[in-house]
């Protein structure tokens, strides 16, 4: 034995009755025997197996008990004089006593560098999991109702006539340039653009009539011509192709008497003198449309 074992034997046994504390409570918390602990306490240094076991044991008895073992190896060795043998970290050991080594703590830098790589690894994480909730939402709706309703808009923009016919000979200002006067004896479906801002798209009943004026052209589309009664100008037209269908059927002032059987186009005012070409004067005409126009 020594003199510092015993004192530290002695001053871990006076704090563990000072906290009325039993030595089979310490050996079954540490998982240890209570002979072991009353040889701690008694400083039998020589019945351990080596000086190692003994710090070791009495070090994990004094951490129990709330003491700091270094520091009260330190205060015994100080009281004794015997502060020659001084461990790595500036702490005296006991004699007999391999210096206990408390290893450094983690550098600041690598406790920064592991943070970081932990966020990164997070954000990958999250962006990734979004990217899979918007594949899943983008394809959950292109299913066959989509793809339905991209042929309707697509049929819708396909059945929109030709833009307009800028074809030579249309007259200039505001002039009046087409007259067209429809009567319909029985049903038919008609659409209808005159200067393309005039637009009707309905089924005609019969006894159904439309007067509409244009200045560039007009462009027909109708399901049943012989249901209907057209006039072009004041003359009777035909629009029909050889099959016998009107379908996009573009008139303009250059090529209204092929659809009329070679009768004149109306006569335009001067438009510096308000009077026809043949000096007559022409009483300005009114639109009007019987029925539902559809507009």
């Amino acid at each position: 034995m020594s003199e510092l074992h015993i004192r530290l034997g002695k001053a871990l046994q006076g704090e563990r009755q000072a906290k009325n504390i039993t030595i089979a409570d310490i050996a079954a918390n540490l998982k240890t025997t209570e002979s072991t602990l009353e040889r701690i306490e008694e400083g039998d240094l020589a019945s351990f197996q080596s000086p190692v076991y003994f710090a070791l044991h009495a070090k994990s008895y004094a951490e129990f008990l709330g003491v700091d073992y270094l520091r009260t190896m330190e205060a015994i060795r100080e009281d004794l004089g015997e502060l020659n043998d001084v461990s790595a970290n500036g702490v005296a050991a006991p004699n007999g006593v391999p210096p206990v080594t408390v290893a450094p703590p983690v550098e600041a830098e690598d406790r920064t560098k592991n943070n970081r790589l932990l966020i990164i690894g997070l954000g990958l994480i999250f962006v990734l999991a979004a990217a899979l909730g918007t594949w899943w939402i983008v394809s959950s709706q292109s299913g066959p109702d989509a793809a339905t309703q991209i042929e309707k808009e697509q049929t819708a923009t396909d059945a929109t006539p030709v833009a307009m016919d800028t074809t030579a000979g249309a007259p200039a200002g505001d002039s009046v340039a087409l007259r067209l006067n429809l009567v319909a004896r029985g049903s038919s479906w008609v659409s209808l653009i005159a200067d393309g801002d005039s637009a009707y798209s309905r089924t005609f009943a019969p006894g159904d009539s439309l007067e509409l004026e244009a200045r560039r052209q007009f462009i027909f589309t109708i399901s049943s011509p012989a249901n209907i009664d057209l006039k072009l100008n004041g003359y009777p037209a035909k629009l029909t192709d050889r099959s016998g269908r009107v379908s996009n059927v573009v008139v303009t002032p250059a090529n209204v008497r092929a659809f009329t059987g070679g009768a004149p186009a109306p006569v335009q005012p001067d438009t510096a003198t308000g009077e026809n070409i043949d000096g007559s004067t022409t009483a300005p005409e009114s639109t009007s449309v019987s029925g539902d126009s559809g507009r």
